[in-house]
């Protein structure tokens, strides 16, 4: 049987939200395949340090996948 995996998308990522995307990362089964911030910069460093495809500026973008 194949493996399946869970997609998920973050919005928000200070603190909190970063933690989110640490911890789901961590789960086996499941990818974070997107986060959504209104921080530009911050928005590129997370979606960089965590090898997250997708970053959005607004968090309906993400929903729409």
């Amino acid at each position: 049987m194949a493996e399946r995996s869970i997609g998920v998308g973050v919005v928000g990522v200070r603190n909190i939200g970063v933690g989110h995307v640490k911890r789901c990362k961590s789960i086996d089964g499941m990818d974070v395949v997107a986060i959504a911030d209104v921080d530009p910069e911050r928005l590129r460093g997370v979606a960089r340090d965590y090898a997250i495809p997708r970053a959005y500026a607004e968090a309906g973008q993400s929903v729409q996948l």
